[in-house]
C-alpha cells in the first residue's frame, strides 16, 4: 500500500460513510495520509495514479447503484495502480465483488483488497431497532478496523469470480429493475415544508421542486438510496407510504472530509 490512498465513496443514509471514516482513521494511525472523496463530486478521470485508490459504497439490486459503475467505467487505464473495494451491506449482494475485479483488472489495475460489511439496513421493515442498530454498527466498526490492518500488511484479497456472480451484474443492469424502484417513494405534500433539501441531497438529481405549488417534485430516475427518505426534516418524503426511516449519521455529516 503507498503513503498516499485516495478513498472515493458513496452513501445513501451514512452506512458507508461510517466504514470510510472509521477505514481512514485507522490507516491514519499507521501513518498512511488518507483522502477521501464523494463518488458524486468527482471526475474519475482526474483520480490520481500514484496513489492507492479505494472504491466504498452501498450494495444495491445485488450491485451497486448506476451512477456508481458508471464512475468506476470511467476510471482510466492504468499500470499495477493499487486499488480496494469496500462495500456495505444489509444482506447479501452477488453480482459487485468478482465483476468489479475483472473490470479494475481490464483496466490494469492492483486489485489488493475487497470487503463486504454488515451494516443496518435503511428499508422500512427491515430497519433494526436501536439496540440491534448499535450492536451491528458496533460489530461493523471492528470489521472495517480489521480489514484496515489486513490492507496495511498486505493480507487482504479480493476473491475469485464466478459465473453467478456475472449473471447477478446483468440483472443490476436490467433498466426495467430500477424502474420499478420509482414507485416505492412518495411525497406527503400535507406535511412537506418545501425546503428543497431532499432535492439539493438527490445523487441522481430526480427530485426538483415545483415552480408553483414548491413541493418537490419526483422524476423517473430513482435508485432507491433512501437519502431523501432518512433526511427529510419533516418526515414527508416515505418509503412504501410508511414513516419508518433509518440514518446512520446526521445530514451535515455527509459532506465532512
Amino acid at each position: 500500500m503507498q503513503s498516499e490512498v485516495d478513498i472515493y465513496y458513496f452513501s445513501g443514509t451514512g452506512n458507508t460513510f461510517l466504514a470510510v471514516k472509521e477505514l481512514a482513521r485507522r490507516l491514519e494511525e499507521r501513518h498512511k495520509h488518507v483522502r477521501l472523496f464523494s463518488i458524486e463530486e468527482s471526475d474519475p478521470s482526474q483520480i490520481e495514479l500514484t496513489h492507492t485508490i479505494g472504491l466504498a459504497f452501498p450494495v444495491a439490486v445485488f450491485s451497486t447503484y448506476p451512477f456508481v459503475w458508471n464512475f468506476i467505467d470511467n476510471l482510466p487505464q492504468t499500470v499495477g495502480t493499487e486499488i480496494f473495494m469496500l462495500d456495505t451491506l444489509a444482506m447479501f449482494s452477488g453480482g459487485i465483488v468478482g465483476p468489479l475485479k475483472k473490470v479494475l483488472k481490464q483496466k490494469g489495475y492492483k486489485t489488493i483488497g475487497a470487503r463486504e460489511i454488515k451494516m443496518p439496513s435503511n428499508y422500512g421493515r427491515f430497519i433494526p431497532n436501536e439496540v440491534k442498530k448499535e450492536v451491528m454498527i458496533s460489530q461493523a466498526m471492528r470489521e472495517v478496523r480489521n480489514y484496515a490492518e489486513d490492507l496495511f500488511y498486505n493480507r487482504a484479497h479480493w476473491r475469485r469470480i464466478f459465473l453467478l456472480s456475472d449473471l447477478m451484474r446483468l440483472i443490476s443492469k436490467w433498466s426495467k429493475v430500477w424502474a420499478a424502484l420509482n414507485k416505492r417513494i412518495t411525497i406527503d405534500t400535507e406535511h412537506c415544508a418545501a425546503c428543497g433539501l431532499c432535492a439539493k441531497l438527490c445523487p441522481v438529481k430526480n427530485i426538483e421542486m415545483g415552480q408553483t405549488e414548491h413541493y418537490p417534485k419526483l422524476k423517473n430516475q430513482c435508485v432507491m438510496c433512501m437519502r431523501c427518505v432518512a433526511f427529510c426534516p419533516k418526515n414527508s418524503i416515505l418509503y412504501k407510504r410508511k414513516q419508518k426511516r433509518y440514518a446512520a449519521v446526521r445530514v451535515d455529516e455527509l459532506s465532512e472530509k
